[in-house]
């Protein structure tokens, strides 16, 4: 059943784009923001799936959705299931409220358009792919029986799976009041012009603009250019308001916009606008051939590696890549970290700037490009292919490097723009220390901004601007300057002037003063010659750029996070189910208390059919049935644990044993992290939050046994009171965690590389043989993370078998084992004791914890050069002075020294997240091993392994009844799960229809 109204008013009622649609959203937004829109309503995509359950096609309709996963659709099925659409009468129940919505509008015409979910999205906009038709009111039925059939139509879902889709579309409709419109046409706000300069294009003909977008007319031309307005065809007024509305919906949705518009007397109606989805310029690190572009993504890691394409959707077939390779994968996480290292390149179908793959390819120095979407199903094992990191490419063939990148520019170029005549009482503005330490002799007085160095410790990680770390920036400043006779310190909000004031007093430096009354002329203009203004370096980089026109309003960048679809990579994939049975939660809600309270807080254990749309965040399969159990409650708390008071658990649903959460409870707490990302105080007090819960976790991770011989000595009742104290320790730290990699790649990120593109844009030529610093300067790494310490370790081991000349396994492990030569083995042994656990992160497979193994690794990898953190800290903080510098005439400076030092240290919290995540787990595998062989030891007739295909109330029921056993039922389900899970994950493939399904996880 259907839970919620399903027709609403355009405007602010349809603006969820997972239940009305792209289309729908976007004109209910353009409602919200006072535009001219034709009046009328539209339709929730869950209609189209109520008649497909009442016409009979469900089972057709699975059917093609299972040949949609494979990245093949079943097209034959799709032409079945639209012409049933389309032939069959529509059921009562389904057609009576769209028939009694269209009867508002009286008589007249209608127009009955698409709306699918992932229509009008920035990476694929469908246009021209789904149906629209124009219908007599009394004609509705069969318009939208029509929409719906287009869905399945065999363009549609090629375009679907071209597209790296893999579910059929669904399907939300808009009805509105046919407007006979006098010209029609389409605009693209920014544009190429004849000229190379972008410009605004419209094209338009007489009439509706159907024929236009269908190219069967050729249209009038018209480029927007100021003062090149009006022709004979189409009236000034016309124009001047399309060029109007071009900067307005730039700066409203911030980005270029391809706008659908029609002209009815004096009026310009706007009819649709969606972002331009053309794929954005290549970097300026070197030209990109489009004829040799395999896929695009990316750019997490910058330069380039050829080899052959090597695919893995799983550890063991990672671990086969041969040094050289590609590596292509869904995601990587930590196991792969020795495959990664062999690998000539990184390509990834999901993830962003912070996700696993691009941290540690920046870690290792490999080009890496993420959020292909598509990888695995394009790309064919032993391809030849090129990765090009730095401009987010995977090229056909081996392609050598034509361009070797330039030096970055370095603070003495930067002081080579200051004029040797500056504007009278202006002095030079510097953002870092950097810039002091490299003043040029003819500078003897400089104003120095501290909110750049005051908010970065020596790891480059974001530091709170306290008196301690105040006072150490002003005494660098001084100690970096020493022949300048003045520094004028400045704060642009970091620290209060008082306090700026009192610790520059504090320091007792004649040289060092505070400038509370100091001019800062961001945009180069100067002030009045009485007054003392500064000028920052960066002005003298951009000299023309001091209107920033090409940044829109950060509140419009901000609020284009608001929609997670809208993020890296393919897009969410949507499918409608109803929630699980509270009876099967009510077992978790038991066993961990706060979470059983949360839930009763909202109502939420109470049975319901109701239907809810639900989103797959990631097309990985994440989790064995017993860690899905204890992450589940993980999910679930999220806006617990990140204290957003008064918003519901964010329900949590597991397919085909795939992450998913219900649409509406995780755009409430999505919202909110939005909003938290760039409030200074949320993110110090989150970032608190996550490094505690790592204590509280180890605390409890302590009290775990220490070796087998330990944990069978324990008793039963020990055994359940330490499953009981882990759990929701790991509850809080996976809640705290979960957001990290969003919140970097979906919300920090594209604003910050939004101004920096925009930057480059507007800088001029950089000095000879140098570049301007970029987005790779912004998140290279500039302090080691865990994985990193391991690959340090791994390194460290294959340095004492290259001294020793052992060069296979079972020698050097004999060795070792002998204690000769000693430093082998205690370089060994000291890589046990410390990452014993670097193993799986589902608990599934056997730890990572022999001298073997440990051998077998360091053997199997090629050393690879330290990483230059002191180096790309240095550049670090001078691409974030310059960038700031440039942002600061849109009002985005303090928002990009915020953005960049928090993206290191999510960065950072990311990946240590990953490997703690093993670490923390392993205690616990320990124990659930020892209650599965005790339940053997009892009669338990069951192959060792199987309980991790047991969820964690399922075990702890079947330990605590010890003598008792387990049913046979309960082995069996053990059995299904096992082969469902090996079935997803690449490890045994088998029919389909004889997988094995249950509610809430497969």
């Amino acid at each position: 059943m259907v839970a919620i109204a399903v027709i609403e008013e355009l405007g602010a009622a349809t603006t969820d784009p997972i239940r009305f649609g792209g289309k729908a959203a976007g004109l209910g937004r353009l409602i919200e923001l006072g535009h001219r829109v034709p009046e009328g309503f539209a339709i929730a995509a869950e209609l189209m799936e109520t008649a497909i359950e009442q016409l009979g096609l469900r089972h057709e309709f699975d059917e093609l959705e299972a040949s949609m996963s494979t990245g093949a659709p079943d097209l034959d099925r799709g032409e079945a299931i639209r012409a049933a659409l389309v032939g069959r009468e529509l059921p009562p129940g389904v057609i009576h409220p769209v028939k009694v919505a269209a009867e508002t509008f009286g008589d007249g015409m209608l127009i009955v358009r698409s709306s699918a979910q992932a229509e009008d999205a920035h990476d694929h906009s469908y246009a021209g792919i789904f149906e629209s038709v124009a219908v007599e009111a009394d004609d509705i039925a069969g318009a939208l029986q029509f929409v719906w059939a287009s869905v399945f139509a065999p363009r549609a879902l090629s375009y679907a799976a071209h597209a790296g889709l893999r579910q059929v579309p669904r399907m939300g409709v808009i009805v509105q009041r046919y407007l006979p419109a006098e010209r029609s046409g389409v605009m693209f706000t920014t544009f190429p012009g004849p000229e190379g300069d972008p410009d605004i294009l419209v094209e338009h003909v007489a009439g509706t603009a159907e024929k236009l977008v269908l190219g069967e007319v050729t249209p009038s031309r018209l480029w927007l250019r100021m003062g090149d307005v009006g022709n004979d065809e189409l009236a000034e007024a016309h124009t001047s308001e399309l060029q109007r509305l071009a900067t307005v919906l730039e700066e409203q949705f911030a980005g270029p916009q391809d706008v659908e518009w029609c002209v009815i007397g004096p009026d310009v109606f706007v009819v649709q606008t969606r972002p331009v989805t053309a794929p954005a310029a290549p970097a300026a690190s070197g030209d990109v051939d489009e004829d040799l572009v395999l896929l695009h993504g990316t750019a997490a890691s910058p330069g380039m590696g050829s080899g052959p394409v090597h695919v893995s959707f799983n550890v063991d077939e990672a671990l086969a890549l041969e040094s050289g390779d590609v590596l292509v994968t869904p995601m990587t996480n930590p196991d792969m970290v020795v495959a990664m290292r062999n690998a000539a390149g990184i390509v990834t179908d999901v993830g962003g700037m912070i996700c696993h793959a691009a941290i540690v390819s920046r870690e290792l120095q490999l080009p890496c490009v993420v959020g292909t979407g598509t990888a695995t199903t394009t790309l064919g094992e032993d391809e030849v292919v090129t990765v090009d990191g730095s401009n987010g490419v995977v090229l056909e063939g081996a392609v050598a490097a034509e361009h070797t990148a330039a030096e970055r520019v370095s603070a003495e170029d930067l002081w080579t723009l200051w004029p040797e005549e500056p504007q009278p009482n202006a002095i030079p503005l510097v953002s870092t220390v950097q810039l002091l330490e490299s003043v040029p002799d003819r500078v003897r007085r400089v104003a120095y901004l501290v909110d750049n160095d005051l908010h970065c410790d020596d790891k480059g990680l974001w530091v709170a601007g306290n008196g301690e770390h105040l006072s150490a920036t002003l005494r660098r400043a001084a100690d970096s300057a020493p022949q300048v006779d003045e520094i004028i310190t400045v704060t642009g909000g970091a620290v209060s002037s008082d306090d700026l004031v009192s610790h520059v007093q504090r320091l007792g430096d004649a040289r060092i003063v505070p400038g509370a009354e100091l001019a800062v002329a961001w945009d180069g203009a100067g002030t009045p010659d009485d007054e003392l203004s500064a000028v920052p370096l960066a002005h003298f980089a951009a000299p023309h750029a001091t209107q920033r026109s090409r940044l829109g309003p950060i509140d419009a960048s901000i609020a284009r996070s608001l929609d997670p679809s809208q993020g890296p990579g393919p897009t969410p994939q949507i499918q409608h189910a109803a929630m699980p049975d509270p009876q099967w939660r009510q077992r978790w809600w038991d066993l961990l208390v706060e979470y059983g309270r949360f839930h009763r807080q909202f109502a939420t254990t109470d049975a319901t059919d109701d239907m809810h749309p639900w989103i797959e965040i990631r097309p990985e399969v994440l989790t064995s049935p017993l860690l899905k159990s204890l992450v589940q409650p993980g999910f679930e708390m999220v806006p617990h644990a990140l204290e957003f008071v008064s918003t519901r658990p964010m329900h949590t649903k597991w397919a085909k044993c795939r992450f998913h959460v219900r649409a509406d409870t995780f755009g409430a707490t999505w919202a909110q992290l939005v909003q938290g990302t760039w409030e200074r105080g949320f993110m110090e007090h989150f970032l608190r939050m996550v490094r505690r819960s790592y204590d509280h976790l180890a605390e409890v991770v302590r009290l775990f046994p220490n070796s087998d011989d330990e944990a069978r000595g324990l008793e039963d009742g020990r055994v359940v009171a330490l499953v009981t104290a882990w759990w929701p320790r790991w509850v809080e730290f996976f809640a705290l965690c979960l957001f990290i990699q969003a919140q970097g790649e979906a919300i920090l990120y594209p604003v910050i590389a939004e101004t920096v593109d925009a930057n480059l844009a507007d800088l001029g030529d950089p000095p000879p043989e140098r570049s301007w610093p970029g987005l790779p300067d912004l998140v290279a790494p500039t302090s080691p993370v865990l994985s990193a310490e391991y690959v340090t370790s791994i390194d460290d081991v294959r340095t004492q078998l290259d001294a020793a000349g052992l060069t296979d396994v079972e020698t050097a492990a004999a060795a070792v084992h002998e204690g000769e030569p000693p430093e082998l083995a205690d370089v060994v042994h000291r890589h046990l004791e410390r990452w014993h656990w670097m193993r799986d992160r589902d608990l599934l497979f056997e730890p990572w914890d022999t001298v073997e193994r440990v051998i077998e690794t360091a053997l199997r990898t090629d050393p690879h050069p330290p990483v230059p953190y002191a180096e790309n800290l240095e550049r670090n903080r001078l691409a974030l002075a310059l960038h700031a510098d440039l942002a600061a005439a849109a009002g985005r400076g303090g928002l990009m020294r915020h953005g960049v030092r928090f993206l290191q240290d999510l960065n950072v919290e990311r990946e240590n997240h990953h490997v703690l995540w093993l670490e923390y787990s392993y205690p616990l595998r320990r124990v659930v091993l020892e209650m599965e062989r005790r339940l053997i030891a009892a009669g338990w007739e069951v192959d060792p392994g199987l309980v991790f295909y047991l969820q964690m109330p399922e075990l702890l029921d079947a330990f605590e009844a010890l003598p008792a056993l387990p049913s046979s039922e309960l082995a069996d389900l053990a059995v299904a799960r096992r082969r469902a899970y090996r079935h997803e994950a690449h490890l045994e493939m088998v029919p389909p229809e004889t997988l094995y399904e249950e509610d809430d996880y497969y």
